[in-house]
């Protein structure tokens, strides 16, 4: 059964002020975003959307060479609710449902979107809270009764 993962990263990052949070360079040199793609591709659980909006071409150059389809939310200024909208409208039909994550959570990794899409088969939907040096992170799975 494949998961799509849906990366919401359409936001204008408000609180960072004039710079886009997802843009911003991790230790390792790759930004916020491009590292939270790597490990959505990596997790191999479906397709991966990455949801678009606030400097969409800036936000969907973190994901020149990977497997990723870009997706727009139009509505993006809303907030969030029209990126998952935007987001879950392009959840491919084969799939049995979507893995959501934020592009601002770089700690989660493929493991934890593969956990989640598997308990998320058993149910209809499924939040995790995890810690990771002593921050929260949390992830959503939801299955296609949701989805569609």
């Amino acid at each position: 059964m494949r998961f799509a993962v849906l990366v919401l990263a359409a936001g204008a990052s408000r609180r960072m002020g004039a710079q886009n949070k997802l843009l911003l360079a991790l230790a390792s040199g790759q930004s916020i975003l491009r590292t939270v793609l790597e490990r959505a591709v990596a997790a191999q659980i479906g397709p991966v959307l990455l949801v678009t909006g606030h400097e969409a071409a800036r936000v969907a150059g973190e994901a020149e060479g990977l497997a990723v389809q870009c997706v727009h939310a139009a509505e993006h200024e809303e907030g969030m609710a029209a990126s998952l909208r935007a987001g879950i409208a392009a959840v491919p039909e084969d799939c049995a449902g979507a893995v959501v994550c934020l592009g601002d959570m770089p700690f989660v990794s493929s493991a934890v979107l593969r956990e989640l899409a598997g308990r998320s088969r058993r149910r209809s939907i499924l939040c995790s809270r995890c810690l990771k040096g002593g921050q929260a992170i949390r992830c959503c799975g939801a299955g296609r009764i949701l989805a569609r």
